[in-house]
């Protein structure tokens, strides 16, 4: 396993695959998993394992690295988020938001 799993790679998987206009079934038989697979990792449910995450970046085409990247992007936006006070589940939301503008950036909207 990577580690604790707060789904940040998952939602860095799944906005990756759509961008690559790529479904959950083109990504699993890609990297030889389940759909259903593919589904816990993207919903924070599973963290997959180092190797496999290899694997998944390989399909994403993307470095492995660009996992840990967010993570530590995320860890710093979390920590200023609860300086001002608000609950864990605001925190989260303002992350799933975040992630929603860069998707919706890059797909020019």
């Amino acid at each position: 396993m990577v580690g604790k799993n707060d789904n940040y790679i998952g939602r860095y998987m799944r906005n990756r695959r759509k961008e690559l206009e790529m479904t959950q079934e083109d990504l699993a038989s890609e990297v030889g998993l389940t759909t259903s697979t593919i589904s816990l990792y993207e919903s924070g449910d599973r963290t997959p394992p180092l190797k496999t995450l290899e694997k998944i970046a390989h399909a994403l085409q993307i470095d492995i690295s660009e996992f840990f990247t967010v993570k530590e992007a995320m860890s710093s936006l979390e920590d200023l988020l609860k300086a001002q006070h608000l609950t864990l589940g605001n925190v989260e939301k303002v992350k799933d938001y975040i992630e929603y503008l860069k998707y919706k950036q890059k797909c020019g909207a």
